[in-house]
């Protein structure tokens, strides 16, 4: 029996991007392949600390198909632009151009940098690999240095008595703790489409307008490297997703377990289902609401599906707020998807946004 050093740095990966996938999905996978699962993180690494070599290649197959899928796969923020599939042919040509030789994720690719290296480096992404499809696609994955602030709170039995002194009036004391996690950001060219898609890693919370700024950094390195003579405005606007809230709300295949809407008595709702395989729609309350004041105009959505491959539910947020209701302009320039155990589950809500 022995170590294996390749499993503990798999550990490490998949554990740095614990906010993007979750343990539950870590445990059915370890399950399902007939691998070591644990009720936390610690006592996993206790299982795996001593490994016999029957069971060691194995157990490095799962693990290292667990870490790439959690790094495709994570909860993502996907928008999708429209362009010629001339346009996208000449986009799909000078890619080998946007790799970054020089980056230092580069040195630890696929896995991340550690923690002080990646402290040291800008927020904005190094393109650091790419993979030619047999259609003509192209993969391009991107990492970036996330920064991101968590609360949590302050058990104050465990400090001494001096530094308890300034907290006796308090019932809670919060501690924020700050720190960065490494993004794998990845973009899609895919010409006999006549798309570019942008999926923007999230292994931390990122508001609204740090998706939008994410995703205009890419597309603007991508209209950088075009030959002056291509048209480059035909990247300048995603797909409006906002119109899949509606369609979403229609949708009777899904399960919607949230659901942000303006009632026909003028009243904003924000309803959840604590139970996230019960759909909201058959939910008393909501019905008998909806019977009440007839229409309802839905403006942010979370809708999963059951799939076979697992009893995950892959998961649509359309992050829409109040202020689009009754705007006929009205946009949102990505979904986010998450829940996801691997790529058929990832490519299965990527058609539901077709």
């Amino acid at each position: 029996m022995a170590t294996s050093p390749k499993i503990s740095q798999y550990i490490a990966a998949v554990h740095a991007r614990r906010m993007s996938y979750s343990f539950r999905l870590i445990q059915a996978r370890l399950t399902s392949n007939k691998a070591p699962s644990a009720l936390g993180w610690d006592p996993l690494r206790e299982k795996y600390k001593t490994v016999s070599s029957e069971e060691k290649s194995h157990y490095e197959k799962v693990w290292s198909d667990l870490y790439r899928d959690c790094v495709l796969y994570g909860r993502r923020a996907v928008s999708i632009y429209r362009a010629p599939p001339d346009l996208v042919h000449k986009i799909a040509k000078i890619c080998d151009d946007l790799i970054n030789k020089e980056s230092p994720y580069i040195t630890k690719f696929p896995f991340p940098l550690d923690g002080e290296d990646l402290k040291e480096q800008r927020h904005n992404g190094h393109f650091v690999t790419l993979k030619r499809m047999k259609d003509g696609s192209v993969r391009l994955i991107a990492c970036a240095k996330r920064s991101y602030a968590e609360r949590e709170p302050i058990n104050l039995d465990f400090l001494d008595d001096q530094s308890k002194e300034g907290f006796e009036d308090f019932d809670e004391v919060i501690g924020v703790r700050h720190g960065v996690a490494q993004a794998f950001d990845v973009i899609y060219i895919r010409p006999s489409l006549g798309e570019v898609e942008v999926h923007i890693d999230m292994p931390c919370r990122m508001t609204y307008e740090d998706i939008k700024n994410a995703r205009k950094y890419y597309i603007g390195l991508i209209k950088k490297a075009l030959p002056k003579e291509v048209v480059r405005e035909s990247l300048d606007s995603p797909k409006n997703i906002f119109p899949m809230v509606r369609v979403f709300y229609g949708d009777s295949t899904g399960i919607i377990n949230g659901l942000s809407h303006a009632t026909g008595t003028s009243s904003l709702k924000e309803e959840k289902m604590r139970n996230k395989r019960q759909d909201l729609r058959s939910e008393l309350f909501h019905k008998s609401g909806i019977d009440a004041v007839k229409t309802t105009d839905p403006y942010a959505i979370r809708i999963g599906w059951n799939v076979a491959t697992g009893r995950n539910i892959p998961t649509i947020i359309v992050p829409g707020n109040s202020h689009l209701i009754g705007n006929a302009a009205a946009f949102v320039g990505h979904a986010i998807l998450e829940n996801c155990s691997g790529g058929r589950d990832y490519k299965f809500l990527m058609g539901k946004l077709s």
